[in-house]
């Protein structure tokens, strides 16, 4: 049970949890993502 001033997101939920190396995928395609934005920043 969350307490009112703790909160919880979720960008996906899953019925199973991943496997280790699906974790590894799935991180390493958002930190992707992050730098490619960062880039465009330090672009503009």
């Amino acid at each position: 049970m969350l307490h009112e001033s703790e909160q919880l997101f979720a960008t996906r939920y899953r019925l199973v949890l991943p496997t280790e190396e699906e974790l590894r995928l799935e991180i390493e395609r958002e930190r992707d993502a992050i730098e490619a934005a960062r880039r465009l920043e330090d672009q503009e």
